[in-house]
């Protein structure tokens, strides 16, 4: 998800300016930016004919103590209604009110100011961790009426139950090309109008809606919306905490079965009660070749589910099948696995060759180590490979593997980046010198380094001590080296 968003954010020059800030900007007479409260009041007065970006940014403040949005309602409309011959098109409007206690008659009364806004091209609204209520939602209808382009919504944590207001008013935009909306820990009341809601334009889509009581018909929902926006190459499905079951998860896959443009696609699914059953639908997934011809990065977060041994292998052989893939995360952490996991991994590992970056975390599951010394074979002759993140936390690793993973990990050349965890293991002292021998070897300076060797019981306080005091001095040599071995690092 975050990496979409910083997508979404850099689009349209974002990046030319500073949020809440004018100093440095060539075209401060087309930016309003209010970053205090005292200031918001007056915000219509500062629209005029040039303006086209409004930033207002109010995170951490409080908000309750806002007079302005006191006054009469009839008040406010008078002085829209003087205006109302101003019509103003702005490029970009961005209203970020984290966590600063705003309430549902702050936006009403602040977006009764924005009325002079005939046209929106991006519409940023991020107000998450406030008590906005329903309310609010009719009011933020109107903006989003009125958004051409990009509409990205942060709504996590406001007790709003109601999305169906958001997706009417989406009835009415046909031109909206990326849409993001964060709905995470509030109740799902129901999506049926996401059904019906029809966006031709749409290439982006991200809905997340962790911890939200979604269910088997949510997913039906968002799988009909899914399958009726062929176009989407960038898709974010982040469920994370919600009961779907293996149902579910057939639903959405059955929406993202007729897409051909995906390139990226994240699937956030941990904790969702989805079993064997569940992870087979996403090998299906993607085995159709005409769904994965364009995936260049893919992100699977499966933890905490139990897809068990037999549906992790058949999901690592599935991956095999995404030959264009550049960026892997995955993620099966606590899925009651076993043996023959770390042999499949290979496999797709030694297939995929134009990887550059994977992170894989098998940690909390009790594997066996056949093929271990095959898959670290196969990240190690992975020559586009720049980045790896393997996650082996309480796997059983012992001093044998540990072997097989130092030094050859650190000897390809193209590594710019290696984090490997080993907490929780059958490590022993000796290991863990082996480890630093490896370490001093490696001739890339610049080469990254992420290692955590705690709580493996095998070695004794003084051996800790010791292996602190000696891994001191590459910690001062080595800039871009962290090591971990004292349970109090």
């Amino acid at each position: 998800m975050k990496q979409n968003n910083d997508n979404l954010k850099h689009t349209e020059g974002y990046q030319t300016f500073t949020f809440g800030s004018t100093k440095y900007s060539k075209r401060d007479s087309q930016l309003v930016s209010i970053n205090s409260k005292n200031f918001l009041s007056s915000l219509q007065s500062q629209i005029n004919k040039q303006t086209s970006r409004i930033i207002i940014e109010l995170d951490n403040q409080d908000l309750s103590n806002c007079h302005f949005y006191k006054d009469k309602l009839e008040k406010i409309g008078q002085t829209c209604s003087e205006n109302s011959l101003i019509q103003v098109k702005i490029q970009q409007l961005h209203i970020s009110l984290k966590n600063s206690k705003a309430d549902s008659d702050l936006i009403v009364n602040l977006i009764n100011q924005l009325q002079v806004i005939e046209s929106i091209e991006t519409l940023h609204f991020y107000a998450q961790t406030n008590n906005l209520y329903d309310q609010s939602m009719q009011a933020l209808s109107q903006l989003l009426m009125k958004t051409t382009k990009i509409v990205q919504l942060d709504l996590s944590c406001t007790k709003v139950a109601n999305l169906n207001i958001i997706f009417q008013s989406l009835m009415k935009v046909y031109s909206i090309t990326d849409l993001s909306l964060n709905f995470s820990q509030n109740p799902v009341q129901n999506l049926d109008n996401l059904k019906s809601l029809k966006l031709p334009a749409l290439k982006s889509l991200t809905l997340e809606f962790k911890k939200c009581a979604i269910d088997e018909k949510c997913c039906q929902a968002i799988s009909l919306f899914i399958r009726s926006h062929h176009n989407i190459n960038v898709l974010s499905l982040q469920l994370q905490e919600n009961r779907l079951n293996d149902l579910g998860v057939r639903y959405l896959v059955e929406g993202m079965s007729k897409l051909s443009k995906i390139s990226y696609l994240y699937l956030g699914l941990s904790n969702c009660h989805i079993g064997q059953e569940g992870s087979n639908y996403i090998s299906e997934l993607l085995s159709i070749n005409q769904f994965i011809q364009n995936i260049e990065t893919l992100n699977i977060q499966l933890q905490f589910n139990k897809i068990q041994t037999f549906g992790a292998q058949k999901l690592l052989q599935a991956l095999s099948n995404c030959s264009d893939l550049r960026v892997l995360y995955l993620n099966i952490s606590q899925n009651s696995l076993g043996e023959g996991v770390f042999s499949k991994a290979s496999q797709m590992i030694s297939v995929l060759s134009k990887l550059t970056i994977v992170d894989l975390d098998f940690s909390l599951n009790y594997l066996d180590s056949t093929g271990f010394d095959q898959l670290v074979q196969s990240l190690c002759q992975g020559h586009m490979i720049q980045h790896i993140s393997l996650n082996l936390k309480l796997t059983q690793i012992d001093d044998n593997q540990v072997s097989a993973l130092f030094p050859q990990i650190l000897n390809n050349l193209n590594l710019t980046y290696i984090s490997t965890d080993l907490s929780c293991n059958e490590i022993t002292y000796d290991s863990v010198l082996q480890v630093k021998k490896s370490i001093d070897q490696v001739k890339n300076k610049q080469l990254k380094l992420n290692i955590d060797m705690r709580y493996n019981n095998r070695i004794t306080q003084e051996q800790l001590e010791e292996l602190s005091n000696q891994f001191e001095h590459i910690k001062k040599k080595r800039q871009t080296f962290f090591i971990q071995i004292k349970q109090d690092d």
